[in-house]
């Protein structure tokens, strides 16, 4: 707005505050000594500044250049012998300058260079021109005591994240006063070296890690906590679930070690029991024998506390051991005299047995009794409920009757044609049938099933292949449809699809490719099977935030001891080092490094007979802003020592007390006998039938890694079980394993707290950042008060421009090298003025460092208010970050 000639403006100071945080970007020099190509560049070593200044043709006009150190208050704190010689030749120009003054280098980084050629001069923050040694750690917090491990150790440039080659490292472990080496060695071309070390056995606690590295930019020492325990994993059992007054318990413990399932051989054990109450009524100390197993009996009293028993195994000495519970009961029963089984009628038409229906299907099928030895139960009494749950308990149907000679009783009812479904079972309203049969002699055994009620016949879900869809890649995303009860569904897939349709397999698996984009996609999708059932879903897929993504993909999600990973990274970024990992059971075990071409890598690994059971495998990418991108992968890699039982018995059927014999023969898997360890338990069935154990429970607590597979999406038609065991009746095994395994491991969430990503020596830079920051800020105070008076007086001849406060300090600049001399920051950067003079007498403008980095609207600025006044004025005082008195004619601050 523009102002009469005699509406002069009076111009006072007020400090509004400042904005100055650390956010310095880099410059892009290589990562040599100094800067090949034409940077600015600095290293500090030997107490020394060694200088990089890229050619200029206006400055060899002056034949040679001055350079300064300057500090905040513009004292010189050194400078070159001898003016450095400029050339006509292209290249940089080379100058070291000798720090005599003892200066830190947290102090150095923010005093300022000034370059100076005859009339041409720059001022830099070192801070920005600066490069310094960084040492990235990604590791983990904790280690197994005796264990092979590994970490990822990056040397690279902090300005321009260029790995640093050839720089000598030195991993130690420290306890105290005592450092132990654990690994030495050089960096590769990728900046990286195979780290690898044995932490020492038998040794608990806290302990440091630390990594000194000595680079071509300098040394760096970077210290990590670390924390070293036992990993052992103990398999305690119990024969029976359940037990009476009198009765014993045979306790059974199998300790190993769990990074390699060695068995914890003669090592000290406690097993006790606690019974309901908190009481501890039970202690056995000894040691594991060389198959790592212990093992104790306890007989009850006939006198006891009824309820839950805690059952207890403590392994290893105190301070470092490892505990294991398991809880049974203890209570009188008696045990059932004939079994009940609840057979449901097919209900497709296609003799397939269903635990899911429509509502207003007919539910049908048949009671079937028989005694424990395989006769039928006739004539038994029978009364059948079905009952829902909607808000209360609801009766759906009770049917009554008596089973016929084969000890069976057909049923059939049908169901309300509405039913309340639950969000919990994907809106499956849950249906119990229950069965009462009462034999002859008054004896009476119940059996239930559930089955599902659901106006939905088939689900929909989708997963992208690494959990959340990548910016910028073609993603893969697995659809999978399936019924209510959780079996596998195989339909045509159509809706917004790029193929128009897709089928999925017999496992319920199709696969589509999308690209994305940042933000989250949503797909309309309808399913169709065979019977003409069909579905519609709306399925949203996240994407993971960023500008950039890196993908890993597996040839494959199960394998075999011996055989080989094939890895293939996917990049946005096209050319840089990948580096990968292999982590199993929390810890790091091979590290590897690829060059990216065209934004893709690939390597392959040997699946080592140590490397079984869950794997985890990690890309990352160091991006030019020092953040990684990252992506994970998870396998199930079948052991190699794999075990086969046999039995047989001289006798399918004995007579009470008659003697019994079984024989055991135990084979690997090339069928050659083999020595082993064997817990069997011997009960009646009626017993074994309440047992929690099924078949295949050993291996599964063995190999697979519960922590690791926190599930992000709850898939219903898969189990990792299944995957462990390799049960998949019903069709190929080979595929439906594989199929599960690739939705079951993409859908895992990472969910362990025990990584370190660490980073060193760029904190030089932060230590005095504040300090630095009031300093600097206080000079561009001091001159924004004396640039407050000058254009006091700009205004007693002009007006004020429409177009800003902005625009007129640009044309106060432009009248003299003085006053744009004036407007320099502490950098060189003209200070930038913001807002407008108005009309209302009072205004509030701003005047803007861009701050070290010389970059305006970044996070270092340095912004100072000054609060404008139309003079004449009567006498006021204002107050801000001290006081000014402002009166007619004067200004005083």
């Amino acid at each position: 707005m523009r102002f009469a000639n005699n509406n002069r403006l009076r111009v006072t100071l007020a400090l509004l505050g400042c904005v100055l945080t650390a956010l310095l970007l880099a410059f892009p020099p290589q990562h040599d000594v100094l800067a090949a190509d034409n940077e600015l560049a600095a290293i500090y070593r030997n107490g020394s500044l060694e200088v990089s200044i890229p050619y200029s043709a206006a400055l060899t006009l002056g034949g040679s250049l001055d350079l300064e150190i300057v500090d905040p208050n513009d004292s010189l704190i050194a400078k070159p012998q001898r003016p450095v010689s400029t050339s006509r030749d292209s290249g940089p120009w080379r100058a070291t300058i000798s720090l005599d003054k003892k200066v830190a280098l947290e102090d150095l980084v923010w005093y300022r260079l000034k370059i100076s050629a005859g009339q041409e001069s720059t001022v830099v923050s070192l801070s920005e021109i600066l490069h310094l040694p960084v040492v990235r750690i990604f590791a983990q917090r904790s280690y197994a005591a005796g264990s092979a491990a590994s970490a990822r150790i990056i040397t690279l440039d902090s300005k321009s994240t260029n790995a640093l080659r050839g720089s000598l490292l030195k991993v130690e472990l420290i306890d105290g006063e005592h450092a132990s080496t654990l690994f030495t060695g050089r960096t590769d071309a990728f900046g990286t070296a195979q780290v690898a070390f044995t932490m020492p056995p038998a040794v608990y606690g806290a302990r440091q890690l630390r990594v000194s590295a000595e680079t071509s930019l300098g040394p760096v020492v970077a210290t990590q906590p670390i924390q070293i325990e036992a990993r052992d994993k103990i398999l305690l059992t119990t024969d029976k679930p359940i037990y009476q007054p009198a009765q014993t318990i045979h306790l059974r413990a199998l300790a190993f070690d769990g990074p390699t399932r060695n068995a914890a051989a003669d090592r000290p054990i406690t097993l006790e029991v606690e019974d309901a109450k908190g009481n501890k009524v039970f202690k056995n100390r000894g040691r594991t024998d060389r198959f790592g197993i212990a093992s104790a009996d306890f007989e009850l009293a006939d006198e006891v506390n009824f309820g839950a028993y805690h059952i207890r195994a403590l392994l290893g000495d105190e301070g470092a051991q490892t505990t294991q519970e398991k809880t049974v009961t203890v209570d009188r029963y008696t045990l059932p005299k004939f079994k009940v089984d609840i057979e449901l009628a097919a209900s497709d038409g296609a003799g397939q047995r269903a635990s899911y229906y429509s509502p207003g299907e007919t539910v049908s099928g048949s009671i079937l009794a028989r005694y424990l030895f395989g006769k039928p139960l006739s004539n038994a009494e029978v009364t059948l409920t079905m009952t829902t749950f909607d808000v209360q308990s609801v009766e759906l149907a009770r049917i009554t009757g008596k089973t016929d000679k084969e000890g069976r009783l057909a049923f059939s009812s049908k169901l309300p044609d509405w039913m309340a479904g639950r969000s919990m079972q994907q809106g499956s309203a849950p249906v119990a049938i229950s069965a009462q049969v009462k034999d002859t002699a008054e004896h009476v055994e119940t059996k239930s099933r559930d089955i599902l009620v659901s106006r939905t016949p088939i689900l929909i879900m989708a997963v992208p292949e690494s959990g959340q869809l990548m910016p910028g890649l073609e993603n893969r995303v697995y659809i999978l449809t399936s019924y209510p009860d959780g079996a596998p569904a195989r339909t045509v897939i159509t809706g917004s699809l790029e193929k128009g349709q897709v089928e999925t397999d017999a496992s319920g698996v199709a696969i589509v490719t999308l690209k994305a984009a940042n933000g989250p996609i949503e797909l309309t999708l309808k399913a169709t099977d065979s019977k003409g059932r069909s579905a519609q879903s709306n399925v949203k897929l996240e994407s993971q935030v960023g500008s950039q993504s890196l993908m890993l993909r597996t040839d494959k999600s199960v394998y075999k001891v011996g055989e080989k990973l094939e890895l293939e990274t996917i990049s946005t970024k096209p050319r840089g080092a990948i580096y990968l990992d292999v982590v199993k059971d929390g810890q790091t075990l091979i590290t590897r490094a690829i060059e990216s071409k065209g934004g893709r890598g690939d390597l392959t690994l040997d699946l080592t007979p140590g490397m079984f059971g869950t794997i985890e495998v990690r890309a990352y990418q160091i991006m030019p802003d020092a953040d990684p991108i990252s992506d994970r992968r998870l396998v199930y890699v079948d052991p190699a020592d794999d075990l086969k039982v046999e039995a047989s018995v001289e006798h399918e059927c004995y007579a009470p007390g008659e003697d019994a014999s079984i024989s055991f023969r135990v084979t690997d898997k090339l069928g050659r006998p083999v020595s082993a360890a064997l817990g069997i338990e011997i009960v009646d069935e009626a017993v074994f039938a309440l047992s929690d154990k099924h078949p295949g429970f050993e291996k599964v607590f063995m190999y697979l890694e519960k922590e690791l597979l926190t599930p992000r999406y709850e898939v219903h038609q898969f189990s990792f079980e299944r995957v462990v065991t390799d049960d998949f009746d019903g069709y190929k095994p080979l595929e439906a394993r594989e199929s599960a395994a690739r939705v079951l491991l993409a859908a895992a969430a990472t969910a362990r707290d025990r990584d370190i990503r660490s980073e060193f020596g760029r904190g030089v830079i932060e230590a005095k950042r504040n300090d630095y920051a009031a300093l600097y800020q206080n000079q561009v105070f001091q001159k924004t008060q004396v640039l407050a008076k000058a254009m006091t007086e700009y205004y007693e001849r002009r007006p004020a421009a429409r177009e800003g406060f902005g625009r007129d300090l640009e044309s106060f600049a432009s009248e003299d090298s003085a006053r744009r001399q004036l407007l320099a920051d502490p950098w060189g950067s003209a200070l930038i003025g913001e807002g407008i003079l108005n009309d209302s007498g009072a205004s509030y403008i701003t005047v803007r460092s861009a701050g070290p980095d010389r970059r305006d609207k970044t996070a270092d600025d340095i912004a100072i208010g000054i609060y404008a006044q139309r003079a004449p004025i009567p006498v006021a005082s204002t107050r801000s970050r001290g006081r000014v008195n402002v009166s007619s004619g004067t200004v005083a601050g």
